[in-house]
């Protein structure tokens, strides 16, 4: 007995997907563990503080002004 033959299949639909900066950084710091430990740390002001470090992150060269205090 023969194992049957496997044709190839045509695509018939494509797809892209975008994601921006933040996915990538919301990644990292669910793997390395960062998110939870900020939610650990600072449970009412880790939203804040991952904002700002994105920031910091994505517009080097902007300054920190367009934060509250």
């Amino acid at each position: 007995m023969q194992p049957p033959k496997h044709e190839p299949v045509p695509i018939t639909t494509t797809s892209r997907s975008f994601y921006r900066a933040t996915y990538l950084l919301d990644k990292i710091g669910e793997t390395l563990g960062l998110i939870q430990d900020l939610m650990q740390c600072f449970p009412d002001a880790y939203k804040q503080i991952q904002s700002i470090a994105y920031y910091l992150i994505t517009e080097s060269d902007s300054p920190l002004s367009h934060f509250e205090k």
